[in-house]
């Protein structure tokens, strides 16, 4: 069955493949019971992947769904082998990857899966902003609406 999906997959027509296609490739052949590799640019997961955090602190629930320990990959230029390779070194246990500065990958047993694994890492994305901004600002109950506002105030200060 994979080895026919893999046949079906091969592009026709003039576009290009995208240039992350090895680590997809690479994924599949590592890990025999993914099916699906989804490659995001969430907002959250986006941040986080920036501030290149070597490892996020995660739930037991949030473990389940995702493995025991997110990683940020090193920042490597998209398509080279360099990123094929710490990003696949980050998924041989776990769900999800971030890859610093450039998002993150998220993998499944199916779509269905991987479109989960994407959104719980999302969602554990954001409340390492959330407390990073509460931190910061010795804020007791962060939001984005709140995170947003002083943004924007501490901005309009800086107008001359």
């Amino acid at each position: 069955k994979r080895g026919e999906r893999r046949k079906n997959r091969k592009k026709k027509g003039k576009k290009k493949a995208a240039s992350e296609n090895g680590i997809h490739a690479g994924i599949y052949k590592l890990r025999p019971d993914i099916n699906a590799v989804i490659h995001t640019h969430q907002a959250a997961a986006s941040s986080v992947s920036a501030a290149r955090q070597k490892t996020m602190v995660l739930t037991k629930k949030e473990e389940l769904i995702l493995g025991k320990k997110i990683s940020t990959a090193p920042y490597a230029l998209p398509g080279t082998k360099k990123l094929k390779k710490a990003a696949i070194e980050g998924l041989l246990k776990n769900k999800a990857v971030l890859l610093a500065n450039h998002g993150a990958i998220c993998i499944g047993t199916d779509l269905d899966d991987a479109f989960h694994v994407a959104n719980t890492l999302e969602q554990a994305c954001q409340s390492v902003v959330l407390n990073a901004f509460a931190t910061r600002f010795d804020i007791k109950n962060p939001s984005f609406s709140l995170l947003h506002k002083t943004w924007l105030d501490q901005q309009a200060e800086r107008q001359p």
